[in-house]
């Protein structure tokens, strides 16, 4: 199984606004704009990473090596899952060809989002190959306000440790750890499945 992104967000779930003045860094970020931009979209990605989740829109590639056994339903990675785009199958011959969406259903309501067959349908053969399918999907958030509250207080707590400690090691004070709260913040929402 292989999974890319082919199209990264526009937007990140928080911006400097909300860390800078009297938001959670409480600094004038003026120069260090670009820096701390920087993090927020650092940030970002340890979330999606740790959490298996997509946090903004954002177009995923997954390719499989074959359509599930006749029954089993797919459990598409990295939710919440907006739509299926596309499915595309390397047909016996070796062609790649577009499946067409009256022989699937997707359910975007489930968390991860769902593909199953449609009724009275079955899934073609494919050449045996490796990635002989590729589903193309959207997923994430549409809005930066529909994030969990959860996942951006963890985001400002990874911002907030990296902008004050720049080095990954500081000598001569007391330190506390980060990942302990982000556990405690994060692990209801993670996924495990992908």
């Amino acid at each position: 199984m292989g999974l890319r992104r082919t199209v990264e967000p526009v937007l990140e779930p928080l911006d400097v606004a909300e860390l800078s003045g009297d938001g959670h860094l409480r600094i004038s970020v003026g120069q260090e704009t670009e820096y701390v931009t920087g993090l927020l979209v650092a940030a970002r990605e340890v979330a999606e990473g740790d959490l298996h989740r997509a946090l903004l829109s954002q177009t995923w590639v997954w390719t499989r090596d074959a359509f599930p056994a006749a029954g089993q339903v797919l459990s598409v990675p990295y939710p919440p899952l907006q739509a299926v785009s596309e499915i595309r199958y390397y047909d016996v011959a070796g062609v790649l060809t577009l499946l067409s969406p009256t022989i699937y259903t997707v359910d975007v309501d489930s968390t991860p989002g769902r593909i199953a067959l449609a009724p009275d349908q079955s899934w073609p053969d494919t050449q045996a190959r490796l990635g002989a399918v590729r589903i193309t999907f959207l997923a994430g958030w549409t809005d930066p306000a529909l994030v969990p509250a959860r996942i951006k207080q963890g985001m400002l707590l990874l911002v907030g440790s990296w902008y004050e400690h720049r080095e990954s090691v500081v000598v001569g004070t007391i330190t506390t750890d980060v990942k302990d709260t982000l556990d405690r913040l994060w692990e209801p929402i993670r996924m495990y499945d992908f």
